[in-house]
Parts: structure tokens; C-alpha cells; sequence
């Protein structure tokens, strides 16, 4: 997984001083663009990362074990977490965007959503049901908080 975060974490780095520089200029089209040009390079990066997470999981997971039952378990849930990739870039780039734009109060909002509010609370509700229900934890939290990412992002425009 590391191997597509890596990239998208630089694509995160280097939209802020674009979109910071463009934001002060009053360029509001510019920043616009850039969020929108990032959102597409990191889906088409993380849909790389689907397509291997829902294609090759037997052989990726091989990379580290050999254990049939932690390649089966693994299996399992690379397809529920490669399926969140794509939601996943939204919430991982709407954060930057706001901080880019200093609405730093949004940015940390949305950063605490995914991880505490949405994540983790999901995460040991869904593991009461059992590790099936578990896997759903990483999908519905990156949609849940891509919707508040759009929602933030929508008041913005306002």
C-alpha cells in the first residue's frame, strides 16, 4: 500500500505552495485547477492501487507470508481496502487543499473526522460483527469523509 501513498503523499507536499501562492494572488480558477488536476493524478494513481489490491492480492501478500490462512485473511481484506483508494484521495487531499488556503480550523476538522470520529469508532463498531464487517471500516469512513470534504469545500465557494 505504502508504495501508492508514497507518491500521493508527494502530491500532497507539492499542491500546497501552488495552491497557497495562487490563493494570495487571487487567482481562485488557478487553485480550482490544481485541486481538480491533483484529484485526477492521485485517482489514477490510487486506481492503480485498486486494480492491484483487487487483482494481485495472492501475490503481494506472498511478498510477506507464506501462511495460507494470513493470505486468505489478507485477501479478503485487501479488496474492501482497495476499494476505499479512490474515496481515499479526497480525504487525504481536501485537508491540503484547506490548509493550503489557510482555513487551517477545515483542515484539521477533516483530519480528525477520518481518523477519530469516523475511523476508529467504525472500526471497533464493525469489529463487534466480526472481521468481515471489520474490512467495511476503511471504505465508508474515506466516503464518509470525502462527503464532508465536498461539503467543506462547497461552503468555500460560497
Amino acid at each position: 500500500a505504502e508504495f501508492f501513498f508514497i507518491p500521493l503523499g508527494a502530491l500532497q507536499t507539492c499542491i500546497v505552495p501552488v495552491i497557497s501562492f495562487n490563493y494570495a494572488a487571487k487567482d481562485q480558477e488557478r487553485c480550482k485547477a490544481v485541486l481538480k488536476e491533483s484529484l485526477i493524478a492521485g485517482m489514477a494513481l490510487m486506481f492503480l492501487g485498486t486494480l492491484c489490491f483487487e487483482f494481485l492480492p495472492v501475490q503481494m501478500l506472498s511478498t510477506f507470508s507464506k501462511d495460507a490462512q494470513v493470505i486468505a485473511i489478507g485477501t479478503n481484506g485487501f479488496h474492501y481496502i482497495g476499494v476505499a483508494f479512490i474515496p481515499m484521495v479526497t480525504s487525504l487531499i481536501f485537508p491540503v487543499y484547506f490548509q493550503a488556503i489557510g482555513s487551517a480550523v477545515k483542515s484539521s476538522i477533516l483530519t480528525v473526522v477520518r481518523t477519530m470520529v469516523l475511523f476508529v469508532p467504525l472500526g471497533y463498531l464493525f469489529s463487534r460483527f466480526g472481521l468481515q464487517y471489520f474490512w467495511l471500516t476503511f471504505p465508508v469512513t474515506e466516503v464518509l469523509t470525502t462527503l464532508v470534504g465536498f461539503k467543506f469545500y462547497r461552503s468555500q465557494q460560497a
